[in-house]
């Protein structure tokens, strides 16, 4: 995982989100492209609530905030970059390089989020992602299509820091081609696991029974297109919580 793609927002969820993906790139000495993208009024005017009911002198000023708040979040994005970059020793470079260590470059592109981000993606080994705390001009759906869209590992940064990510791995597995995709998807981390947990729902149970294996244990899931039901999700996400799994 040579490339770490990581788009940022200038939210208050940055950190986190910088902080995961450090921890992978430590392990592979990767090159991390962090990516902010502008996202003008026309466009937040579409994913922000309430925006399309505003007529008028309304209408006007909302959209005049929504530029002013894109603008905002820029500064706030490149200056989160700048920091956490010279607090954890990153050097800074616009390519992958050779060198042990891991580098890190600064992107920042107008418009059309989504289709640009997604691009971006489909050229990375890895994508590392927060969940908005609040609308940020995105859709809210971004991280499904991330999932469903993009042919690449997304890996879904944790509100709280972890210290790192290969203690215990959780694989929920499924005899589908989605999880063999994310299971390859997953080697790299599951060869640096210290524990590898299984998880399998079989047919005509309820619960999510969870088997420890031999060696390293690795905890893996793919999203399929189909949306998961927040009752399956509970049923996976349980025994993942009561492991305190560092990768699911």
């Amino acid at each position: 995982m040579k490339s770490i793609l990581v788009p940022i927002g200038g939210s208050d969820t940055d950190l986190s989100v910088f902080e995961t993906a450090l921890l992978v790139a430590r392990l592979f000495s990767s090159h991390l492209q962090f990516l902010h993208i502008q996202i003008g009024a026309g466009e937040a005017a579409r994913n922000v609530p309430h925006t399309e009911f505003a007529m008028g002198p309304a209408l006007s000023n909302a959209l005049k905030e929504l530029d002013q708040n894109a603008a905002t979040r820029s500064t706030i994005a490149f200056r989160h970059f700048r920091e956490y970059c010279a607090r954890s020793s990153i050097a800074i470079c616009d390519a992958p390089t050779y060198c042990t260590g891991v580098t890190a470059s600064w992107h920042e592109q107008p418009g059309e989020a989504l289709k640009r981000i997604m691009f971006c993606a489909r050229h990375s080994d890895l994508v590392v992602v927060g969940r908005a705390s609040k609308a940020n001009g995105m859709t809210a759906d971004f991280i499904e299509h991330l999932l469903t869209d993009s042919g690449r590992p997304v890996l879904i940064s944790p509100v709280a820091s972890r210290q790192t990510l290969t203690n215990t791995v959780m694989v929920c597995w499924r005899e589908t081609v989605e999880a063999v995709r994310a299971l390859n998807a997953a080697m790299p981390f599951l060869a640096n696991a210290t524990d590898i947990r299984h998880s399998r729902r079989r047919k005509g149970r309820g619960r999510c029974g969870v088997r420890r294996r031999g060696g390293p244990s690795l905890v893996v899931a793919r999203r399929s297109r189909r949306r998961a039901s927040d009752q399956s999700e509970r049923r996976v996400g349980t025994p993942a919580l009561s492991l305190r799994g560092s990768i699911l």
